[in-house]
């Protein structure tokens, strides 16, 4: 039986970061870097609608299409697709989840994927990684990772480091997700 790999988009298969980043830096005069561009790290510092407006901004149609491919991920995805079933797993609502799907054809990378998956209010992604029978989830933020328990594989994608307790292990990039998958 194939594993099932549930795989976070922004900031592990596009690179969202760099383009929050630009937008903080133009329209708010903020540096921050790419792999900090977590709304907890950037709305205290902007405001809450000023965050709203950038949500909305970047995860409409028009800007995630221009959206660059997180760095070694077609290669990777390629491979994880020859051994495993592949999902996207989305914190986007479902409006702007909508360009995932065009984007990844765009990429080239739409055939590898069998469906995009976004959370709803209520639902939690190792909730849908439970749904789709996931083994294995791939996120870039720690807090769609903690659990209590958990019998499945945890990648927090873009870390070397973990807290000793935490439930999941450290990837710096997609050679190193391979690595920890054992592909």
């Amino acid at each position: 039986m194939k594993k099932v790999i549930a795989i976070d988009f922004d900031g592990v298969i596009a690179d969202t970061g760099a383009v929050k980043s630009l937008y903080l830096k133009s329209q708010h005069h903020v540096d921050l870097e790419p792999s900090r561009c977590r709304s907890a790290n950037y709305r205290k510092l902007i405001g809450d609608q000023a965050c709203d407006l950038m949500a909305q901004t970047i995860y409409g149609r028009d800007v995630t299409l221009t959206i660059p491919a997180m760095m070694g991920v077609h290669a990777a995805i390629e491979k994880l697709a020859s051994s495993a079933r592949l999902f996207v797993l989305t914190a986007r609502n479902a409006s702007q989840a909508l360009a995932i799907p065009q984007w990844l054809n765009l990429q080239g990378m739409s055939e590898y994927f069998e469906e995009v998956r976004f959370l709803d209010d209520e639902q939690s992604k190792l909730q849908v990684c439970d749904e789709i029978g996931a083994d294995t989830l791939i996120d870039d933020y720690d807090k769609h990772l903690r659990t209590q328990s958990s019998e499945r594989l945890l990648i927090l994608y873009g870390s070397d480091e973990v807290p000793a307790e935490a439930p999941y292990v450290p990837a710096q990039d997609w050679a190193e997700v391979l690595r920890v998958i054992g592909i």
